[in-house]
């Protein structure tokens, strides 16, 4: 008699296999989290090393290898989604690269730069327009100081009337004596004889004897101030006029001189700090030998600046000395008294 196998009946789970399924579950989700939360922290660590190491990191791929015991987890957890695949499972993640700027401050400069880590930055050229960035710092210049004082022997030297001031045509000869020829019409001023330096000008002519036009100086450098005024005051008298009248005949080469003497002349520039105009028509004997005496017009001035005093003399034969020689050559033999 056969024997009727029973229908199989369906395996109803039990509480202890439904309480397994809900573990591995859980499991499951577990070690997910712990995969994501470890490619989160993969992801902060490789931003931080970018940053640190002043770099920007490729993207890159990332494997991460699970152990036996999770491998199991997840065998058991998701058998309805796929068994373990082998001894090792891979999960391969994209790493989350960072790139990070700083800023910074270039030495001496007001405004900060800002550029990649790692990469270049093209500096703003200095005191270039616009960037804020100052240039280069132009040399400092003294303030100006009081003006030097020349030395006494450098002044009696330049303060005369030289080359350049006369025009084209005029000839020059060295000239000696004359301030020595002037000192006995002062009247022996105390100093005047003991100048700190002393220097004639050359002795310049143009024309003809006959017609002849002629420009001596003599400077000497006074020890003070109080000194010079006592020449010049010396210098200003009907006294040293009539003196000086000699003086310049001779000087000048004046051959039979008559007339004058010197005499004190308004209504010309004065110059310096202090100066007088000495003026005489004097006469001459004709170089050629004629009878008639050629008419001579005769200037000299004494001019002070500070402690320096000059003498200018302007000597014209057969005619008057030009206004310009008067006006220019004293205002030129003046500014050299410094």
């Amino acid at each position: 008699m056969a024997t009727e196998s029973a229908a199989p009946q369906p395996i109803i789970p039990t509480g202890q296999a439904v309480r397994r399924a809900s573990i591995r579950a859980v499991a499951v989700v577990a070690l997910t989290a712990a995969v994501l939360l470890g490619t989160v922290g993969c992801s902060g660590s490789n931003g931080k090393a970018a940053t640190k190491n002043a770099s920007t990191t490729p993207t890159s791929t990332t494997t991460t290898t699970t152990t036996k015991a999770e491998r199991r987890a997840q065998s058991s957890g998701s058998a309805d989604t796929g068994s373990a695949q082998g001894d090792t499972q891979v999960t391969k993640r994209p790493t989350t690269t960072s790139r990070t700027t700083s800023t910074t401050t270039r030495p001496g400069t007001s405004a900060a730069t800002t550029a990649p880590v790692g990469g270049s930055t093209t500096a703003p050229r200095i005191g270039a327009p616009g960037t804020g960035v100052p240039g280069t710092a132009a040399p400092q210049t003294a303030a100006p100081g009081p003006t030097p004082i020349a030395p006494p022997q450098q002044v009696a030297v330049k303060a005369q009337v030289v080359q350049p001031d006369l025009p084209a045509g005029w000839g020059s000869v060295p000239a000696t004596g004359m301030y020595a020829a002037l000192l006995p019409c002062l009247g022996g001023v105390g100093g005047a004889g003991q100048p700190t330096a002393q220097v004639d000008g050359d002795h310049y002519s143009i024309g003809a004897p006959d017609q002849q036009v002629q420009v001596l100086t003599t400077t000497a450098v006074f020890p003070s101030v109080d000194v010079a005024k006592r020449v010049l005051d010396a210098s200003s008298t009907p006294q040293f006029g009539q003196c000086a009248t000699g003086v310049l005949s001779s000087q000048a080469k004046v051959a039979g001189a008559r007339g004058g003497p010197l005499a004190r002349v308004g209504g010309l520039p004065a110059r310096g700090d202090q100066s007088v105009w000495f003026r005489a028509s004097l006469t001459a004997a004709d170089p050629a030998g004629g009878d008639t005496p050629l008419p001579v017009d005769a200037l000299i001035s004494p001019i002070r600046t500070a402690n320096t005093v000059s003498y200018l003399l302007l000597v014209s034969t057969g005619g008057r000395v030009d206004q310009w020689m008067i006006t220019d050559l004293s205002q030129g033999l003046a500014d050299r008294q410094h």
